[in-house]
């Protein structure tokens, strides 16, 4: 469940503390079906209301899809016939065992996909998860984007569209975003990185769009939820809204360097690994979002503990990619001395 991690820590305090009141048999309730109900049905509805499909059927895009072996082979290839699109298929077998995939995995999926889209000169090869929640992508030029780099797109693409529009985008996002906001007379809000926070981002007003930076995307305008089909689709409008091919947009973008490292770190050390770093770096601490982020001019580096597991994640932002992943480094070490 996407609910935050207050909500999350009572319930699973009470449930392993079996602090709570056992129902009684005749109190159970029952799982209701609404047949009469079409879900789809309305799906579709307020999917067309939410893009313009004139200007899509009009450009005529020709795509490359990976299903992923997930459930949008329920819907998505009515939608890419309903736009006009010219569709060669991969993976659209529904198969539980195969939606699983390891990170090598998925590289070679995406090599794979690259591979073909630019063989083929398509418009571009696009990979929706699973569950339908979010996107990887390919460009025209067989470059394969990842999803800081789709988040840096679609906010270029939105801004371009929605002058003076809000993006709300994680704190581990790259200062580009603000750059490109500063081109459109637009506004980056960052967020926390965990799915609530960012989900409850898009009902604030003048959000145009919401981004994790991992291939997910919100749109206010539909519904407060990650939603890859729809981001297929704003994608292909707004391209042909401002007639540019993928490869363009990307090429527009302003340079930005990252690296992320994690550190392992006990539970019980976490807490003060913390009070010292914001104790250090209270001088060149940035605002207080999620983590403990420091400013250094040119540079940042974010100190983000893990939700879940006994470790942090290390980002740092630089002027190379040398940099930045010496920057990464030096703070990794710096948290793992902390933990003496």
């Amino acid at each position: 469940l996407d609910i935050n991690k207050t909500t999350e820590r009572k319930i699973e305090n009470l449930f392993f503390r079996e602090d709570y009141r056992r129902v009684y048999l005749d109190d159970i309730g029952a799982i209701e079906v609404l047949r009469d109900v079409d879900v789809l049905g309305r799906y579709i509805e307020g999917f067309k209301k939410a893009v313009d499909d004139v200007k899509i059927r009009t450009r005529k895009f020709q795509l490359v899809v990976d299903y992923a072996h997930g459930s949008t082979t329920q819907l998505l290839p009515k939608i890419f016939n309903d736009l006009g699109c010219e569709v060669i298929v991969l993976n659209t077998s529904t198969a539980e065992t195969q939606t699983a995939r390891s990170v090598d995995e998925l590289s070679k999926d995406m090599q794979r996909l690259a591979t073909i889209s630019s063989t083929l000169n398509t418009d571009m090869g696009i990979r929706i998860d699973p569950s339908g929640e979010r996107i990887q992508v390919v460009d025209d030029r067989g470059r394969i984007l990842d999803g800081m780099k789709m988040l840096a797109v679609m906010t270029s693409l939105f801004l371009r569209f929605h002058r003076n529009g809000t993006v709300a985008a994680p704190v581990t996002a790259p200062s580009a975003l603000q750059h490109i906001a500063e081109r459109y007379d637009g506004h980056i809000q960052h967020t926390k990185v965990l799915p609530h926070a960012l989900m409850s981002a898009a009902g604030r007003e003048g959000v145009v769009l919401v981004g994790d930076g991992r291939g997910g995307f919100v749109f206010p305008e539909f519904q407060p939820a990650f939603d890859g089909m729809l981001a297929i689709a704003k994608l292909l409008e707004l391209l042909a809204t401002f007639d540019m091919r993928l490869s363009e947009v990307v090429d527009d973008l302003p340079a930005y360097y990252m690296s992320t490292t994690r550190v392992n770190c006990p539970w019980e050390h976490k807490g003060k690994v913390m009070r010292i770093l914001s104790e250090q770096y209270r001088e060149r601490r940035a605002k207080p979002i999620d983590g403990i982020k420091i400013d250094l001019g040119k540079e940042w580096v974010l100190v983000l503990p893990d939700a879940d597991s006994p470790l942090f994640h290390v980002v740092a932002e630089s002027v190379s990619n040398e940099q930045a992943q010496a920057l990464a480094e030096k703070y990794a070490r710096v948290v793992s001395g902390l933990q003496q």
